[in-house]
């Protein structure tokens, strides 16, 4: 015996139903771009984190064979042959961070300032990052954490 097929019921999703599925996408996204913002925002600190720690040892080089320590250009210029050996390959893209180094015979500042959307949101409260020669770093604590 063959089953009849009901002529009146209709396959496929209502306006209601598409509505509900559209507007609880609309709410996780909401909810989830932020937080995913947010986490872009830390990793990129850590990499400028990183690429200060690479300035720092590069300074502490310089000053062993200069008897003082060396600005930004010191590091950033691997065309120069007698300057190569202090060439600092930073992983930061120039959109995320800017490097400054503020020196002396005896001490120096490396800063780090957030660039475009690195400079948004909590982010505001850690900038610029620095380090100085004796390791104290700044604006915070909570600035450096992992």
């Amino acid at each position: 015996m063959l089953m009849q097929r009901n002529p009146h019921r209709i396959k496929g999703f209502t306006l209601v139903e598409l509505l509900m599925t559209v507007a609880i996408i609309g709410i996780l996204a909401a909810v989830a771009l932020p937080s995913y913002q947010n986490s872009i925002r830390k990793s990129r600190r850590q990499v400028a984190i990183s690429d200060m720690l690479l300035y720092k040892q590069a300074e502490e080089k310089f000053r062993s064979s200069n008897l003082a320590y060396g600005s930004i250009s010191e590091f950033n210029d691997p065309s120069n042959a007698a300057k190569a050996q202090y060439y600092v390959k930073t992983s930061s893209q120039p959109t995320d961070y800017s490097f400054s180094i503020v020196a002396t015979t005896t001490t120096y500042t490396i800063s780090a300032f957030p660039q475009g959307n690195q400079a948004q949101g909590y982010e505001s409260s850690c900038s610029p990052l620095t380090l100085t020669e004796t390791d104290a770093r700044g604006p915070s604590d909570k600035c450096w954490a992992r």
